[in-house]
């Protein structure tokens, strides 16, 4: 099946190639520790509430624009073919800050090299099974935070239908009856420092939080998908992981997309700036992950 996309949004393969391009750079050793992030913004109240309604449109060279702070729920969102929502923080500014991390052949923003092609991974069975597992955490994290941060509650409930925690735990039971001298595998060290950096990062900076929720939900349920192919073909015998089955799956990130646009309506200048300046290190743990196929 196609791989969905928001509108306006990246090609999912062009999203896969510059995770793959941030594999080999290590999550920083710093992730988990207080000034590894940027942190919540100490812009007076006064302020704040004036940045509800301004906010600064980058392709447009930070012209000011006026943005109506939460039009529209993400939940039963319908999507006009061919239609950009105006103001999207998702598909502006979030999109530059991305693009930044392609190559110069899928890009001229592109500034990363090319990386090793897919159908070259090993995909061996004790790979897999590590990267279900460090999968499972990453997501388990980020569902857990979002469950539990009041300001997110609108973005939890429009995410029901990208949870991947059920099918995750499915393929690993699966790879356990199919590989039975598997054992399964405790998460990756950089994984569970990750998992830790984004508990805390909630606490000091949510923008940067919804940054990594976002773009891991994305990368997942888009470019995601091919590499589930190569997975399923080689060792499942062409069936599909639970993780990469979606219903719509445009629909389902549309939903997604809307209430981090509400989210960002009602950001500063700076809490969207952090948000921008998460991107790589979402890339880098996304590719940190991926290493496991490899």
């Amino acid at each position: 099946s196609t791989s969905p996309t928001t509108s306006g949004s990246m090609a999912p393969t062009v999203w896969l190639t510059a995770a793959l391009a941030s594999a080999s750079l290590a999550v920083p050793a710093t992730l988990g520790q207080r000034g590894s992030f940027p942190h919540r913004s100490s812009t007076a109240p006064w302020q704040r509430f004036r940045a509800m309604h301004w906010a600064t449109r980058s392709n447009e060279g930070c012209r000011r624009a006026l943005i109506s702070p939460r039009v529209q729920h993400g939940v039963g969102v319908k999507l006009e073919k061919g239609s950009l929502p105006q103001d999207s923080f998702v598909q502006t500014e979030m999109r530059k800050a991305s693009m930044k991390l392609h190559t110069r052949e899928q890009s001229k923003e592109g500034e990363q090299k090319p990386s090793k092609p897919i159908p070259k991974w090993e995909f061996s069975p004790e790979g897999v099974m590590q990267f279900l597992v460090d999968t499972q955490k990453v997501h388990q994290t980020l569902d857990d935070v979002a469950a539990a941060v009041p300001e997110l509650k609108d973005l939890y409930r429009a995410s029901d239908e990208i949870r991947r925690i059920e099918g995750i735990k499915t393929d690993i039971k699966n790879v356990e009856i199919k590989y039975p001298s598997l054992t399964r595998p405790q998460p990756s060290e950089q994984v569970e420092e990750y998992a830790s950096s984004l508990s805390k990062m909630a606490a000091e900076n949510i923008p940067g939080f919804v940054c990594h929720y976002y773009n891991t939900h994305f990368a997942n349920a888009a470019g995601g998908r091919m590499i589930g192919k190569f997975v399923s073909d080689k060792l499942f015998e062409g069936e599909t992981l639970k993780l990469y089955k979606y219903g719509d799956g445009k629909r389902e990130l549309e939903q997604v997309r809307v209430e981090i646009d509400n989210l960002a309506a009602k950001w500063s200048p700076e809490e969207r700036q952090q948000c921008l300046d998460q991107t790589p290190f979402a890339f880098k743990a996304a590719g940190a992950v991926l290493q496991n196929l490899r």
